[in-house]
């Protein structure tokens, strides 16, 4: 296969994987707030949500490739976007659910949510640097 033909069937993978956690998303969203479920009905989703790229990562160290780390300024500007997203979707849930809005408990709700998030994200990119760094090591010899 030409090498520009599977580039492209790479790229359409890969928006594949990222139309697929959209719509867990959405699920997740939408069993909540339509149809008041709790978080025992949505184990599917979050299996795909949290399992999804925790297999890419493992696969990515069992096949000895480097997954690309992402500069600053773009984690940033991740880290911004996905905690007003989680805030003002909480919020809107909350609000429908309850018909009232507690900053408290919009606090409570972001406060482990932020130290998750960034657990996993500088963790993440520690590991995916060590790595990286011992593949070029490796290759040099």
């Amino acid at each position: 296969m030409d090498e520009r033909v599977r580039q492209e069937y790479h790229r359409i993978y890969s928006e594949l994987y990222f139309i697929t956690l959209l719509v867990c998303c959405v699920s997740v969203i939408g069993k909540v707030m339509f149809f008041h479920k709790g978080v025992e009905d949505c184990w599917l989703e979050y299996i795909v949500l949290v399992g999804s790229p925790v297999y890419r990562f493992v696969r990515c160290r069992m096949l000895h490739v480097s997954a690309p780390v992402v500069g600053k300024k773009a984690w940033m500007i991740r880290l911004v976007v996905c905690l007003v997203t989680v805030s003002i979707v909480y919020a809107v849930v909350t609000y429908v659910r309850t018909g009232s809005l507690q900053v408290w408990e919009l606090l409570t709700f972001l406060a482990p949510f932020i130290f998750i998030y960034l657990l996993v994200c500088f963790g993440t990119v520690i590991v995916q640097r060590r790595w990286q760094k011992k593949l070029e090591d490796r290759y040099d010899e």
